[in-house]
């Protein structure tokens, strides 16, 4: 079964609250808030967006997109895709599992399995690669956008332990996935719905 967790889970969460923005008194205030069944993260909106549910793109299942922009015409590519899926298994298991998917199906590794903490204490891994099936899991008209600018198509994967499982947290990209920005959003995942004290994300 995990030999298809890099591309197709068994089950995409509904977004539940989503737009909702931290105060100053959050861990990440001017953030929005993104909520799903058992988990939170905070993101940047602009440049993120919450995608309308259900909606998919080529094999990926994304909550969240960056539209790709160039000189003021919209693209039928998304420059970023993120999707948070929960899955069976420890997080050790399943990142050892995504890690080894990938290179199966031809993937470079940009970064080997590491650690990542979130700003909330939980212990995490994370692989980074590209290449391989990737481009393929694209709709046809986004591939055409990739292979006509010379895009390679890039995915991080971070995996954290839940309360009855694990979450994969996955951003496919045209661009480079180790900016300090996208760890920082990473770092935002809870793997719990948050606790709020008159509205502000605890």
């Amino acid at each position: 079964m995990l030999r298809a967790l890099p591309i197709v889970f068994a089950a995409m969460l509904a977004c539940a609250a989503c737009g909702a923005v931290d105060t100053d008194d959050g861990h990440y205030p001017g953030m929005s808030e993104l909520t799903g069944a058992d988990f939170h993260l905070h993101y940047p909106n602009p440049p993120w967006i919450a995608v309308p549910q259900p909606s998919t793109y080529g094999a990926y299942q994304p909550l969240l997109w960056v539209p790709a922009v160039y000189f003021g015409i919209s693209l039928d590519l998304n420059a970023y895709l993120l999707q948070v899926d929960p899955v069976p298994g420890r997080a050790v298991d399943v990142i050892q599992a995504l890690r080894a998917t990938a290179l199966t199906e031809g993937e470079v590794l940009d970064f080997d399995m590491r650690p990542l903490r979130t700003s909330a204490g939980d212990a995490g891994y994370e692989i980074g690669s590209h290449g391989g099936q990737l481009e393929a899991r694209l709709p046809k008209d986004a591939r055409q956008a990739v292979d006509d600018q010379g895009f390679t198509v890039r995915a991080r994967r971070a995996v954290f332990d839940g309360p009855s499982g694990a979450f994969v947290v996955l951003v496919v990209s045209v661009y480079d996935l180790s900016s300090p920005e996208m760890t920082y959003m990473l770092q935002s995942f809870e793997p719990r719905l948050p606790a709020r004290d008159g509205g502000a994300v605890r």
